[in-house]
């Protein structure tokens, strides 16, 4: 197994490590407003919504979630099981806890983007 880790942000990065990428770890690790917030908790910054639109859009490969970050257990998994239903469907896997994610990895079913049947890469230019 290799692993390619990309910048916080980075859409260039994303898309070309998702580009040669089997599967792909989304990591999810959301915290807690304080209780004066009424606004929704927040997941995930607006740098990797950028990111995460941009590798939708491209297509992705087999992909698994991992719930991470220091939140309580039960608002943490809360939020990463609708967030992963939201953003990626049923099918997707997801665990708890990096120390999981192996055995996630494993079991999640191989799934190629359709442009990745017909060819091994899009290239990203300036």
């Amino acid at each position: 197994i290799q692993v390619i880790e990309t910048a916080h942000g980075d859409v260039r990065s994303a898309l070309q490590a998702a580009a040669a990428c089997d599967v792909v770890v989304c990591v999810l690790a959301p915290t807690k407003k304080t209780e004066m917030d009424t606004d929704e908790p927040e997941t995930y910054s607006s740098e990797a919504d950028d990111v995460l639109t941009a590798l939708k859009s491209q297509g992705l490969p087999t992909i698994v979630g991992v719930a991470g970050g220091g939140a309580p257990d039960s608002y943490r998994l809360d939020i990463a099981r609708r967030f992963f239903k939201d953003e990626f469907g049923d099918a997707v896997p997801w665990c708890d806890g990096a120390q999981n994610a192996p055995q996630a990895v494993r079991a999640a079913p191989c799934r190629l983007p359709r442009w990745r049947q017909t060819r091994s890469r899009i290239h990203v230019k300036n």
